[in-house]
């Protein structure tokens, strides 16, 4: 694996991310940081299952499986909710129907 340094400006900013003593990014933090986990292979997830459901970090998933078994989980929810919500427009709308209201 390459030599990655990243030097942070603790007053700001600023960071910069040198690979086998090159500079490869200056700008803020994030920037360096992010490519300098791209380029170590990290895959950084965009996803709030791993806090399943709750803010404490006591209640964080303990491993991956736990992370994905929560992901699962709530798109099924979420996949249910959808179905619900189709019968019931279907409903509200014989309802509306019944009591002579004009179809929406």
């Amino acid at each position: 694996m390459a030599d990655m340094r990243i030097y942070r400006d603790p007053n700001g900013s600023w960071s910069a991310l040198y690979v086998d003593g090159h500079l490869q990014i200056a700008g803020d933090h994030y920037l360096a940081t992010e490519q300098a986990f791209e380029r170590a292979g990290v895959l950084v997830i965009d996803d709030d299952s791993f806090l399943r459901g709750q803010d404490q970090r006591a209640g964080v998933a303990q491993t991956v499986a736990e992370v994905q078994a929560y992901h699962d989980e709530q798109e099924r929810r979420h996949q249910k909710a959808a179905q619900l919500r189709v019968q019931a427009a279907k409903m509200v709308a014989q309802a509306d129907a019944l009591d002579g209201k004009p179809v929406r």
